[in-house]
């Protein structure tokens, strides 16, 4: 994400030279993000290319495992 923010659209294989990633991952892994929502996607005008970018700035990532461990103290209840 961090890559994408500060370049705008680019694509797969860009992505993976300034990673020093395989173009496999980095085509995994956006397609990843993209499905997540924080990855918007187009075609290159005048070309097959894919090109993604972020949709934002600013990403928030909540962690509530007492929540998860409350439902999975129901879920063992109920099943008991």
């Amino acid at each position: 994400l961090r890559e994408l923010h500060g370049t705008g659209w680019s694509t797969a294989s860009e992505v993976a030279r300034n990673l020093g990633i395989h173009v496999a991952t980095a085509m995994r892994k956006l397609s990843e993000l993209e499905a997540l929502g924080l990855l918007e996607k187009r075609v290159r005008e005048g070309t097959d290319l894919v090109e993604y970018r972020s949709v934002g700035g600013r990403v928030e990532i909540v962690l509530d495992f007492d929540g998860e461990a409350k439902a999975a103290a129901r879920d063992a209840w109920s099943v008991a």
